[in-house]
């Protein structure tokens, strides 16, 4: 049995920050692609929805690989994994800075960029919750608060650099820098405490090498045959449905009701701040009340919410809903590596979490293209919000079928 070591800095802390930054930087970028839009349109001179087409393949692909990219974290470490994703995202947007056809954006974007996208979440976050018992919560939310954190940094330098450098430029700087960022703090990523001589944050007993860790779950064919992971993916099929819709279609639901462009644009930030208070609250509030219990608070908030704009058409609602929206959304997603480590363990954390990602990912797809099916159905949003509140329901009524975990096998 290795020694356990002390510090005054505990090892995983530097896992968080390092994971945060990691988030901050692969998906201010991704979402800094609405900027990179317009002269994009331009120099390519193709509509709106074929550019378009190369940000949700990216999208798509992040997702679908997300279970293989999890199952390698599981077997070869996050280490090589994050490493390699930083890789492909770092020459995805280099390469995007010589596009001059559709295709070439296709490629570039929607298939390098996409492919480095699955190595994101389930390698990050399965590796900083084998590293704490206690504030699991609460570390996850600071992780993931870098997807927030960069939502609102990225975009405006990004513009900035447009302005001062041209397109081209712009991505060559942004996919240098990515990488740089990615594969820098890849290096800090070690799978579980026990290889450094450490044991999780909270745990009240070392761990040895020669009891496998001492990581206890079911594997990944296991938790397929059980009733909670289909339950876990269908939740997350149902709240990335509503969360995509919202965070696509309520600027342009804003102008149609009279507010300005600016006022509209200006409710994605109020949801990135919510989002921010979402992960990092919502995460400490899991280590206090319960994972199971803050994602039927979420639901329900997230159900009146819809419920709230259904009732009534006015722009001062929907500021309200984009503040609340955007905790609702932060703390949706800061379950999403919580749930599957308490209900299936942390031996096979990264495959089962690469499932979950792969069903916000498929919710997710569908949702702004079911919405705008809707609206050009009916010529008005109101049933669109209508069916997010039905969703919301749904999200609810599964997350209260869900079972109390039962102690994972070995």
């Amino acid at each position: 049995m290795k020694v356990v070591k002390q510090s005054r800095v505990f090892y995983g802390h530097i896992l968080v920050l390092s994971g945060f930054l990691i988030m901050l930087s692969m998906y201010g970028t991704l979402y800094s692609f609405g900027v990179f839009l317009k002269p994009l349109l331009k120099e390519l001179g193709q509509t709106r929805a074929s550019v378009s087409g190369s940000y949700s393949l990216c999208f798509f692909l992040s997702g679908a690989l997300a279970v293989a990219a999890g199952r390698l974290n599981d077997t070869i470490g996050p280490r090589v994994v994050i490493s390699w994703s930083g890789t492909m995202i770092g020459l995805g947007y280099v390469l995007m800075s010589t596009t001059t056809t559709v295709v070439e954006l296709y490629l570039y974007l929607g298939l390098l960029v996409g492919v480095g996208m699955s190595g994101g979440i389930a390698p990050v976050l399965s590796t900083i919750a084998k590293w704490f018992d206690k504030r699991r919560g609460l570390m996850i939310g600071f992780a993931v608060a870098g997807v927030g954190t960069g939502t609102l940094a990225v975009p405006p330098v990004a513009n900035a650099l447009i302005s001062a450098h041209g397109w081209r430029a712009s991505f060559f700087i942004m996919g240098i820098t990515t990488f740089a960022l990615i594969v820098g703090f890849a290096q800090f990523f070690v799978r579980d405490p026990v290889i450094k001589g450490l044991r999780p944050y909270g745990s009240e007993s070392a761990k040895s090498d020669e009891d496998d860790h001492n990581i206890e779950g079911l594997s990944l064919h296991d938790a397929c045959r059980s009733v909670q992971l289909w339950t876990l993916f269908a939740i997350y099929v149902c709240s990335g449905f509503c969360v995509q819709i919202a965070l696509v279609h309520t600027t342009i639901y804003a102008i149609s009701l009279g507010a300005s462009p600016a006022r509209g644009a200006m409710l994605l930030s109020v949801m990135g701040v919510g989002s921010l208070a979402g992960r990092i609250f919502g995460g400490a509030a899991s280590d206090r009340f319960g994972n199971r219990l803050m994602m039927i608070a979420a639901s329900i908030l997230m159900a009146i919410l819809f419920s709230m704009i259904v009732l009534s058409g006015n722009t001062r609602v929907l500021l309200l809903f984009a503040g609340f929206f955007g905790v609702v959304y932060g703390q949706i997603l800061c379950m999403m590596p919580l749930l599957p480590a308490e209900l299936f363990g942390l031996k096979n954390h990264g495959s089962i979490l690469g499932v979950i990602t792969l069903a916000s990912t498929i919710g997710g797809s569908m949702g702004p293209v079911v919405a705008g099916a809707i609206f050009d159905g009916y010529g008005g949003y109101r049933n669109v919000w209508v069916t997010c509140t039905a969703a919301s329901v749904a999200t609810l009524l599964l997350a209260l079928s869900m079972k109390k975990p039962e102690p994972a096998n070995g």
